[in-house]
């Protein structure tokens, strides 16, 4: 009897031991844990990029980069093409390039960068602090 209640005692054991061991891959906290890059959204390479030119017009504009990931709704002259790489649950890079036409045609590009430490965060953050670089 002592020997069937060892048994099932050290069964339930190694079950425990399995089940946190193999649990310890989705935890990002837990050292070793592994995490896939997780992007979200559409930037134009940098080749892209070096094509657009401020004087272009709408329609060359999405035939050279596609359409863009968001349109202001308030503003339908504003286009935005927003990359976000979630590196781990704590650090987020996003990229913006933001475009502004004027009758159709565009007027300024402008590019952003930026690394946060918490994800989700809620603030829009592509019309403030993003240089022009192109005018």
């Amino acid at each position: 009897m002592k020997n069937i209640a060892m048994l099932h005692f050290s069964i339930r054991l190694t079950c425990i031991a399995a089940i946190l061991a193999l649990s310890a891959c989705s935890f990002g906290w837990l050292p070793g844990g592994y995490r896939q890059l997780l992007q979200e959204g559409d930037l134009p390479t940098a080749a892209q990029r070096e094509r657009l030119r401020v004087g272009m017009s709408e329609r060359q504009v999405l035939q050279l980069l596609g359409e863009p990931v968001l349109r202001d709704a308030f503003h339908r002259q504003l286009w935005y093409y927003i990359l976000r790489e979630e590196h781990t649950k704590r650090r987020v890079e996003e990229h913006c390039l933001k475009l502004r036409f004027d009758d159709g045609t565009l007027r300024s590009i402008a590019e952003g960068r930026r690394t946060a430490m918490l994800k989700g965060d809620p603030q829009p953050w592509c019309n403030e602090g993003i240089a022009a670089s192109k005018d």
